[in-house]
């Protein structure tokens, strides 16, 4: 049984889903920068990489972290993401990276328009 903050994540193995992609690239970049914040985390794929064609939620791919880290996760990835859902930990205009919560880019100067962030998991 999860509580009511938590009955709509998805867990496997006791692992929680924290993000969903069709792009493996996506969730090892993401994987990569948990990994880099201290976070332990695995990618479980259900692509089919013999088909070129998207099969949607048939072709997930999964970010998964250990049961216990998944607030600290979900935090993570929310400091990370901009007002249209997006992740990202490097700067658009230079692809250096930012600390969470940054609003400009210490490299560069450039704004990094970090917003109100959507749900995490599809």
């Amino acid at each position: 049984m999860l509580c009511k903050d938590h009955g709509g994540t998805t867990v496997i193995q006791g692992w929680a889903q924290v993000y969903s992609t069709a792009s493996e690239f996506d969730a090892q970049l993401l994987r990569d920068n948990l990994l880099a914040e201290g976070v332990e985390a695995q990618i479980f794929s259900q692509r089919d990489n013999m088909i070129s064609v998207d099969l949607g939620d048939l072709s997930i791919v999964r970010v998964l972290v250990p049961v216990w880290e998944h607030q600290h996760a979900y935090r993570v990835i929310r400091e990370h993401m901009d007002s249209d859902g997006e992740v990202s930990f490097a700067c658009p205009a230079c692809g250096e990276a930012y600390d969470p919560g940054s609003q400009a880019c210490s490299s560069c100067g450039g704004t990094l328009a970090l917003g109100s962030a959507i749900d995490l998991v599809d």
